[in-house]
């Protein structure tokens, strides 16, 4: 499968992760967008939950995560969810007719739940078009 890639920005991972679900959604028909808050693993602050976008499907029966953070990186999500910490029921998972819902709705391309811990990362909103 080949997936078109996008230039990450520090911090920009929810528009990210839209422009990737956007340019790829038609030819992986599981792709979902994904908010939730990982523990990050390191730096000054390590420990501590932050706000983060990422990208699920399935794949050959095996559901797998995209992190388009950094670098373009796919794991299984079991792997991810784990070194994350991440909880699953504390996550929101779009699919792309909502994601482009809201994004029209809000003009930003996430966090769009204002409940979790408190947002590290997302300091500005960018407005992608689809």
């Amino acid at each position: 499968m080949k997936l078109r890639t996008v230039e990450w920005v520090p911090g920009q991972c929810y528009q990210a992760s839209m422009e990737f679900l956007l340019r790829n959604f038609q030819r992986v028909q599981s792709l979902r967008l994904v908010h939730g808050y990982p523990v990050l693993n390191r730096g000054r602050k390590v420990g501590q939950r932050f706000g983060h976008a990422w990208l699920e499907l399935i794949w050959r029966c095996e559901e797998k995560v995209i992190d388009v953070c950094n670098q373009t990186v796919t794991v299984p999500k079991e792997v991810y969810y784990a070194v994350g910490k991440i909880e699953a029921e504390k996550c929101h998972v779009y699919t792309v007719d909502e994601a482009i819902e809201l994004m029209e709705e809000t003009k930003h391309c996430g966090p769009w739940v204002k409940s979790g811990p408190e947002i590290v990362f997302a300091k500005r909103k960018r407005h992608v078009r689809p």
